[in-house]
């Protein structure tokens, strides 16, 4: 009898229960990274774009390491956390890089970072909760357009998708993905 419910669980997938910290405005001051560091950063990305992980993960936790403020760096991090399946390391470090001060559109990878992964782990919902959460922040038609995603595809709520998309196409109307 206990069987059944297992085998259903496991074809239907099970959540993660990934724990969002609180995300609050802003309010850190990131420095610019060095010419050194911006090297490092391009170099790291090439291994990422490669799919070189494990060597991405080296050369982005080194940056942090030497310059904990260095925001590009957790970004990266938590997109090869992100690619590697680690779910919570990805939401954790993309957590941590939105509490910078930074442009719309920067600030806005953070949030976004986290809704994907949340909608990966088959947290639909907990995404949509972020996606909104970010727009309240940094209001970018590409949070617009990941909700949207996320309402059609994994709530198969097509009308919230339009809405959303609606949204992210008056906010910018020139986003591609929106249309």
């Amino acid at each position: 009898m206990k069987a059944i419910p297992l085998i259903v669980m496991l074809l239907a997938g099970t959540t993660q229960g990934l724990n969002v910290p609180a995300l609050t405005a802003p309010t850190r001051t990131a420095p610019k990274p060095t010419p050194t560091e911006v090297t490092a950063l391009r170099e790291g990305i090439a291994l990422y774009e490669q799919r070189k992980y494990d060597e991405a993960f080296a050369k982005f936790d080194a940056l942090l390491k030497a310059n904990p403020d260095n925001t590009s760096a957790m970004y990266e991090l938590a997109l090869v956390h992100y690619a590697r399946k680690e779910y919570q390391q990805a939401v954790d470090r993309a957590a941590q890089g939105s509490e910078y001060l930074a442009e719309p559109p920067a600030l806005a990878q953070y949030y976004g970072l986290i809704g994907n992964t949340l909608d990966a782990a088959r947290e639909p919902k907990k995404a949509v909760e972020i996606f909104a959460r970010g727009i309240e922040v940094a209001p970018v038609a590409s949070l617009y357009y990941n909700m949207a995603v996320t309402q059609a595809q994994s709530l198969s709520d097509v009308p919230a998708a339009k809405t959303s998309l609606k949204a992210g196409a008056r906010l910018e109307p020139a986003h591609a993905g929106t249309h």
